[in-house]
């Protein structure tokens, strides 16, 4: 009796063991590295929202971490970023690398090899940056990538509909210039392509020195300035505006709505890119490989524009592009501002056409209503006929009539 109960505790001992081990099997912890451009409230609000993305997805066993200590300041430095990305790719603590900002991205997806998975989540467009893509993944041993597909040669024909010029003056921080090699070497091809000079501008500090560059601009293409504060990019699009130069932000609505005249691709869902960061993370939780993640990632397009800064410089869209477009600051802050003869002239014959647009738009509308109302209503027909006979012909029943109406 008292070896049978001794086998049975020793069979639940080991059931109990059993039990132990496959639940410390199927933990599973991934440690992620970060490394930034540079340090901003932007970079931390995604950080967290993929944390709490990457919650919603995997069991309450696994977890996906990052640790303070592998959140690497790039501070917008070339050489500093290099460096974070060595650092984490040697570290054991890290089990993965993920790279935020567009110059850490292409700095950390152009490497040749990877010694583990990394993510470089701000690719702005893969081709640019001549980057490898095979079936809609990376195609290379540890790498994924998320491709916001940006289309500059587009950007240049939807600002050419707004501004006919010859010459595009590229305004762009030194660090991205540098970081991205290929950028600035793209976007002339893309210009030279549609008959276009490029000139290139690096957004320094130097303010006085920026604008100098810019007399007698035709047209300002603005890349993303992410190291300069927003202060002094105020102060520098006021600098164009007063210029009279047009202006076109690469990629989001707040530099419109920050003196730009406009954009086309709006900013990125940030909410949406943590979810596709987080879906990758939990992938590599079950050890697939990077190479076969999905790189592009679809973004929303929509012309944006500045209503006060066109009316500054004195460049007026379409009432087609207005129609069509986001528009920002439609109606003037100060109505009691003073204007000359040519002004008047110019707004009233403005608000005119488009008035009239818009009573055709309306009278097309209601003769559509009329056309679809009309098989509808009741209908009356009516028929007659008249057969005259002369009193000769009469005499006969097989004699045709004299002439007939009907």
């Amino acid at each position: 009796m008292k070896i049978f109960v001794s086998g049975k505790l020793r069979v639940l001992a080991l059931m109990l063991v059993a039990l132990l081990c496959a639940g410390a099997v199927s933990a599973r912890t991934l440690s992620v590295g970060v490394v930034t451009d540079g340090k901003t409230a932007n970079t931390s609000a995604l950080i967290a929202a993929i944390d709490e993305e990457v919650k919603k997805l995997i069991p309450e066993t696994d977890s996906v971490v990052f640790v303070e200590t592998l959140i690497k300041d790039g501070a917008w430095n070339i050489t500093t970023i290099n460096s974070a990305i060595d650092s984490l790719m040697q570290t054991k603590e890290a089990q993965a690398v993920l790279a935020i900002g567009p110059v850490a991205s292409h700095l950390l997806a152009s490497r040749q090899s990877f010694v583990k998975p990394v993510i470089a989540a701000h690719v702005i467009n893969s081709t640019m940056q001549g980057l490898k893509k095979t079936a809609g993944a990376s195609g290379v041993d540890n790498l994924s990538y998320i491709d916001l597909g940006i289309d500059i040669g587009r950007h240049i024909d939807r600002f050419q509909e707004i501004k006919i010029f010859k010459k595009l003056h590229l305004v762009i921080s030194p660090y991205m210039l540098e970081g991205i090699s290929h950028l600035a070497e793209y976007l002339a091809g893309q210009a030279k392509a549609r008959n276009v000079a490029l000139v290139t501008v690096a957004a320094t500090s130097n303010l006085s020195e920026v604008s100098a560059s810019l007399t007698g601009a035709e047209a300002v293409y603005l890349a993303p300035m992410l190291d300069m504060p927003a202060e002094q990019q105020t102060q520098l699009i006021s600098r164009i505006n007063a210029l009279k130069i047009p202006s076109m932000a690469m990629i989001g609505r707040a530099p419109v709505e920050n003196g730009v005249l406009s954009s086309i691709a709006m900013e990125i869902d940030t909410q949406k890119l943590a979810r596709r960061i987080a879906l990758n993370l939990q992938r590599l939780l079950v050890d697939e490989n990077p190479s076969a993640f999905q790189t592009d990632f679809s973004h929303t397009e929509r012309l944006t524009i500045n209503m006060q800064t066109a009316r500054e410089i004195g460049v007026y869209p379409t009432w087609g592009q207005m129609t069509d477009a986001v528009l920002v600051n439609e109606e003037p802050d100060d109505i009691q501002r003073k204007l000359s003869i040519t002004q008047v002239i110019e707004t009233a014959l403005l608000r005119n056409l488009q008035l009239v647009a818009k009573k055709q738009e309306l009278a097309a509308g209601e003769q559509t209503v009329n056309r679809a109302r009309s098989s509808l209503q009741p209908k009356l027909s009516a028929f007659g006929r008249e057969t005259v006979l002369d009193e000769d012909r009469a005499a006969s029943i097989m004699t045709p009539g004299q002439y007939a109406t009907q």
